[in-house]
């Protein structure tokens, strides 16, 4: 059964809503410039991870689950893609106050860990019958 357009963004909202992000984060670099406050900006950071960027020699993407930056509620930040933006502050306020402040090391902020059995059955759980009766285990092991 399809998902009722109730519960998703049609491109109108979808436009709508990043017309309006895009006028909100003009006003906080406006502020930051009329104030000479360091800003770091973080959406265009993240517009820039969306197809691919390396950190510490380390690959991140924005894709869902596999790509570092999002934790794997797809909303927040994970550890590295939090130590990311980190250092997108600290450039910042090193670049505007002439400070020496060092960056942090993503590579030493945990990645997003999991089994790759799980993995495979998290992105197509029915793909054989051994993953079907390999998650049936795993489910029937926490229920007892």
């Amino acid at each position: 059964m399809p998902i009722g357009p109730e519960y998703y963004l049609n491109t109108t909202q979808i436009e709508h809503i990043d017309a309006h992000v895009a006028a909100y984060n003009d006003i906080i670099s406006a502020t930051a410039n009329e104030a000479n406050l360091a800003m770091a900006d973080v959406n265009q950071l993240l517009l820039e991870a969306e197809p691919g960027i390396y950190f510490d020699a380390i690959a991140f993407n924005t894709e869902f689950v596999s790509g570092g930056v999002f934790s794997l509620d797809g909303i927040h930040l994970s550890a590295r893609g939090y130590a990311i933006v980190a250092n997108a502050f600290i450039d910042a306020i090193n670049n505007q106050y002439e400070a020496n402040i060092p960056k942090v090391a993503i590579g030493n902020y945990p990645g997003i860990q999991f089994h790759k059995l799980y993995s495979s059955l998290f992105i197509n759980p029915w793909s054989s019958m051994a993953s079907r009766n390999t998650l049936l285990k795993w489910t029937l092991s926490f229920l007892v």
